[in-house]
């Protein structure tokens, strides 16, 4: 018998449990791209170069705006699944934070979906994307671009504020206004195939065919109207772009994107490319990094094993 995407809907986590993700991952935004930053500027130096200062009001108009539009896609998706007749009229408003079940790959195997917890994928994420920026830091290749300013200066700007401020708050203000970008179709196009107005099969198309294409390009884009680079950094960029269209069409999660632009953005300060110097050798980026792998590895592998043992379930881990 053939199954109602419908019914799936409503099957799906609690509400409860989706106020909760929201409000973890509100607050990352909030840790990420305006504390960091904040701290970054005041507390350790990074103020001293005005430009800085030029960068992060950009950035944090583009977090403030978008984070609001995500909130209220998200509160409406979790109104209007409380009543069938609603999400009939208004099912396509939504947004696209960390739910495997509107990816691809949850679509088409539900049963894999309990995999995909915001650790794991986190975890994942880290590890394949820090040994992508390894490859970065060897091959003096990255992917993507940093704001048209000149690097800090040495005077009284730390390390530290160099580091933060390459990561923040530009990964937590691009990635929530590409949130809300990639909600709207994607919410829609699930709302159809919940309807039955498209079959899988249609949805898959679309999802491979048109919405990575364009949010490549939209990612292109907008990289080359607000970062600026040269015509050689294209391949780089679209391929950035194109692991973000994967991360949210296939995954269903901003997460993978998230992470891969932080790690890049602050490799590519700590490696320098060919128009900067690096703030540390190579090699002792290299051997940091895989020092933190392993030590986050262990970590996860006693929680782990810590949490089966008690039977404790974890809200991330939902």
């Amino acid at each position: 018998m053939k199954k109602d995407p419908m019914v799936e809907l409503f099957a799906q986590k609690p509400i409860k449990h989706e106020l909760y993700e929201l409000v973890i991952i509100c607050i990352m935004f909030g840790v990420m791209g305006l504390v960091v930053p904040f701290i970054a500027l005041f507390g350790l130096g990074g103020g001293e170069n005005t430009a800085n200062f030029e960068k992060v009001k950009f950035y944090f108009a583009t977090i403030g705006f978008s984070l609001l539009l995500i909130v209220i896609l998200r509160a409406w998706e979790m109104y209007a699944k409380k009543d069938r007749e609603v999400y009939n009229k208004t099912g396509w408003i939504g947004a696209i934070l960390h739910d495997p079940d509107k990816g691809l790959i949850g679509l088409h195997f539900p049963s894999m979906i309990k995999y995909f917890t915001i650790s794991n994928v986190f975890l994942a994420s880290l590890f394949i994307f820090s040994i992508l920026g390894i490859y970065g830091v060897t091959q003096n290749t990255w992917f993507t671009g940093l704001p048209r300013i000149d690097w800090p200066a040495p005077q009284q700007i730390t390390t530290t504020s160099e580091l933060l401020l390459a990561a923040e708050p530009a990964s937590s203000s691009e990635a929530s206004l590409f949130i809300f970008m990639a909600s709207l179709p994607i919410s829609y196009l699930i709302w159809k195939y919940r309807k039955g107005q498209i079959d899988l099969i249609t949805l898959t198309l679309l999802f491979l065919f048109v919405f990575i294409p364009v949010f490549m390009g939209l990612w292109t884009l907008f990289h080359f109207a607000t970062h600026g680079a040269d015509d050689t950094a294209i391949l780089g960029t679209a391929f950035f772009g194109f692991v973000g269209g994967v991360s949210f069409a296939i995954f269903g999660t901003f997460i993978p994107w998230f992470v891969f632009h932080g790690i890049n953005n602050v490799m590519r300060i700590a490696a320098g490319d060919r128009a900067h110097p690096g703030l540390f050798p190579d090699e002792t980026i290299i051997i940091f990094t895989l020092t933190l792998l392993a030590i986050v590895f262990i970590m996860k592998t006693l929680i782990f094993l810590s949490s089966n043992k008690k039977g404790v379930t974890q809200l991330l881990d939902g």
